[in-house]
């Protein structure tokens, strides 16, 4: 199962959320789809994949409607009041930190087009579920946005993925070198050259 928070991207990864057509299942919050910057008013949650060799789609609608039962009212309140506590040496000083999420958008019924996506605050590196990775800007919906080619995955069963890229490109009409987005972040907070052996041509 994975899980990718299309609203956080504005618009720019909504091809891969229509690629293929697949069965999708809404969940009722109220996202902002405008591709804007807009922040408040809006609820916020990932796009949760259910592969079909993982379940069918009867079992994959009974979790649909079990959940729409739910997540109008006890599902939202608990993403609500879920929090994340820390503390430091001694307990001299705690934090307490809510999620950032008011539940899940939407159920797929199919496997994640992407399998990766790495953001350092400026353009995307995206890891296609086929292989290819891109590197694509991630401006509002009124920016034009444009995605270039950087390389490939390649898959080693067992070990920790790799990545053939370019170490030199342009992006709309800027250069850039690829080691400046090693340090890029996936949704769980690994970075770039943790997750990823990087091989450079």
């Amino acid at each position: 199962m994975a899980a990718i928070h299309y609203e956080a991207y504005y618009r720019n990864l909504g091809p891969w959320l229509c690629q293929g057509h697949p069965r999708t299942y809404n969940l009722g919050l109220n996202l902002d789809t405008s591709g804007a910057s807009k922040r408040s008013g809006y609820d916020r949650g990932d796009t949760v994949y259910l592969p079909p060799d993982t379940l069918t789609q009867a079992e994959v609608e009974n979790l649909f409607d079990c959940l729409v039962r739910r997540h109008a009212t006890a599902l939202h309140r608990d993403f609500e009041r879920a929090q994340i506590g820390s503390s430091v040496f001694l307990g001299l000083m705690k934090t307490r930190a809510g999620t950032d999420r008011n539940g899940a958008a939407r159920l797929v019924h199919a496997d994640a087009p992407l399998t990766a996506v790495y953001s350092g605050g400026g353009p995307l590196i995206l890891v296609e579920r086929g292989g290819r990775v891109l590197v694509q800007t991630n401006h509002t919906a009124n920016n034009a946005a444009e995605t270039v080619v950087l390389g490939a995955a390649i898959g080693r069963p067992g070990a920790k993925p790799a990545l053939r890229l370019r170490r030199q490109f342009t992006l709309q009409d800027k250069a850039y070198d690829g080691k400046d987005f090693l340090l890029a972040t996936n949704t769980r907070g690994q970075r770039l050259q943790d997750a990823c052996d990087t091989q450079w041509q």
